[in-house]
């Protein structure tokens, strides 16, 4: 188990587009010109992602009504929303996490294959914030079993 380093922040948004305007005038181009659509749970949002080195701020959006980001803009209003790192030995890392009082979203890793918003496939995970500082922090594997990634 490794933590190989920060992938996303992810702040959540009313209108993605209107933040990655705002975020673009400010310096920090969008990598795309349309929303990415991830409408299928646990994630439901709509999103814009503008690139920092090897990392990227992403602007979140609900996709749908009773998303989590629909309820923490409901509770919190517009802002930092999650975190995310990529890892290698996510199975390793939720047991030993889980072992110091972490709490998963999901008993076992959503599994994913490439596409929008994925160029390569992977699994990840969420904690639940309530035991992570009141941040959600998305725990991803990238890669396939193929080039050595989860299986």
């Amino acid at each position: 188990m490794e933590i190989l380093r920060i992938g996303t922040i992810n702040v959540a948004v009313g209108d993605a587009m209107a933040a990655g305007r705002l975020f673009s005038r400010l310096g920090l181009p969008t990598r795309q010109a349309d929303l990415v659509r991830l409408p299928d749970r646990p994630a439901q949002i709509n999103y814009l992602q503008s690139p920092v080195g090897e990392s990227s701020l992403s602007f979140v959006e609900p996709a749908d009504p009773g998303s989590p980001v629909a309820r923490f803009l409901e509770r919190r209003g517009e802002g930092l929303f999650s975190l995310s790192i990529e890892v290698r030995g996510l199975d390793d890392l939720m047991a030993a996490w889980r072992a110091a009082g972490v709490e998963w979203v999901l008993d076992a890793p959503m599994r994913f294959e490439a596409g929008p918003g994925r160029p390569q496939g992977g699994a990840a995970n969420w904690t639940r914030p309530r035991t992570t500082l009141g941040m959600i922090i998305e725990v991803i594997e990238r890669g396939s079993p193929e080039d050595g990634g989860p299986n």
